[in-house]
């Protein structure tokens, strides 16, 4: 997490020892760097999302991707792992609010599309080797999502 963030919200968002992984992905190959900026782009295109405000997306100096939800009660970090080619996606916090829980689900939801379009998209035109992420198992998005709450309809 985010060094700056952990020290400012000091309501619950990060005072969990242990994060709750909400997704776990293994690639067969990933693009640090590419897939981090994409990402944070989207995410900050979700940050007035239900509302204005409603999430702060932040990138740590370690690489890791921070998304704050507005009532501090909780806060998601996307890890990149060039080393064990993983993404995992951790809850930091005890208490999550039910507002915030909601929120996440949307969150997710559309990190897990992203992810689909940046690892499926064009598949005629991009070769894996030159795409920004490739799975290991090619139903590992729908399986993520099966795991999460019920989609936005």
């Amino acid at each position: 997490m985010g060094g700056l963030f952990k020290s400012l919200l000091g309501k619950g968002a990060n005072t969990s020892p242990n994060p709750k992984i909400m997704i776990d992905l293994h690639l067969s190959e990933i693009k640090v760097g590419g897939l981090r900026f994409a990402l944070g782009l989207h995410l900050m295109g979700m940050q007035n999302t239900p509302t204005k405000g409603s999430w702060k997306a932040n990138q740590s100096n370690d690489g890791v991707l921070d998304l704050f939800y507005a009532d501090d009660s909780a806060s998601l970090a996307i890890n990149f792992d060039e080393d064990l080619k993983r993404i995992r996606i951790e809850r930091w916090g005890t208490q999550p609010s039910l507002q915030y829980v909601l929120q996440e689900s949307l969150v997710l939801h559309s990190i897990i599309d992203e992810l689909d379009a940046l690892a499926f998209g064009n598949t005629q035109e991009i070769e894996d080797k030159n795409r920004l992420l490739v799975l290991k198992d090619n139903e590992a998005l729908e399986k993520a999502r099966a795991a999460l709450p019920a989609r936005k309809a």
